[in-house]
């Protein structure tokens, strides 16, 4: 989903206002379990801070979790205890956590190293870690803004990530169900 940013300091907010104010409210109302994927510790700390505001019921995993925490919050999630896991790309890096269970997932902003997006959304289809929610259709999400220009051309190429660009910031008004996939056929 293409969000609007001034300069490259403002990315960051403009995608958390967002997902706060666009997002937030959808995932609360769902019955989708949804995988928040943060790139940066800062983007974890203010999602999470989001979160807590909107007392939404969810569980965080990043890179400096005991074990313990991991174990339980991904346990909560596969069972569908807890709707939300909000998940920090360093913790994925350093540990390849297989998350399990996620209908939904919600990439804060571009990952930093290409390969994890496949990682993440591999595990969404795989017949294990597939949640028992079969009503739901799963989808993927990004959140970029126009200084996310190079993290999409390594996730897309130069000439979609172009393409997704100029269709972002003509499009004013653009739904998150427009772009819930940010590969497709064509």
């Amino acid at each position: 989903q293409y969000v609007r940013a001034r300069a490259p300091p403002d990315a960051p907010a403009a995608r958390l206002a967002y997902f706060s104010k666009h997002l937030l409210p959808t995932l609360l109302s769902s019955d989708a379990a949804a995988l928040l994927v943060a790139a940066t510790y800062h983007d974890f700390l203010a999602c999470r801070a989001a979160l807590r505001a909107a007392d939404a019921h969810f569980v965080a995993v990043h890179d400096y979790s005991r074990g313990s925490e991991v174990s339980r919050a991904r346990s909560r999630f596969y069972h569908g205890r807890v709707p939300i896991l909000l998940y920090s790309a360093r913790a994925h890096f350093y540990h390849r956590y297989r998350i399990r269970g996620a209908d939904r997932i919600v990439f804060l902003s571009p990952p930093d190293f290409p390969h994890f997006y496949p990682e993440l959304v591999a595990l969404m289809f795989d017949k294990h870690g597939s949640s028992e929610n079969t009503d739901v259709a799963r989808n993927v999400l990004l959140v970029y803004t126009r200084f996310d220009a190079l993290a999409l051309e390594r996730l897309v190429g130069a000439k979609r990530a172009r393409a997704m660009l100029a269709q972002g910031a003509h499009n004013r008004f653009a739904s998150a169900a427009a772009d819930a996939h940010i590969f497709d056929s064509s």
